[in-house]
């Protein structure tokens, strides 16, 4: 998957994103979006949830990123806080 940042403006500017991973562990990769130089990675493996709030929609991108061996099966759940005011 491509370097992104989930655009949800229309769940309010600071969304809480919630993300569930199942099956295969996958690296999870985070860059800062005005400095690509400064990134980490995080394991996501079976059962793992991983939770974005605050700025970090705004100041960073993140993907899954290809792998260059065979994966088995994996499902992703995501979920959304969506706040009306």
């Amino acid at each position: 998957m491509a370097w992104h940042r989930d655009k949800e403006s229309r769940y309010g500017k600071r969304s809480v994103i919630a993300s569930i991973s199942l099956g295969q562990t996958r690296s999870f990769d985070f860059r800062k979006k005005d400095h690509h130089a400064s990134k980490y990675s995080l394991p996501l493996p079976h059962g793992s949830l991983l939770i974005m709030k605050g700025d970090l929609q705004e100041n960073w991108e993140h993907r899954i990123a290809k792998s260059p061996i065979p994966m088995k099966e994996r499902i992703n759940l995501t979920f959304r806080l969506v706040l009306n005011s």
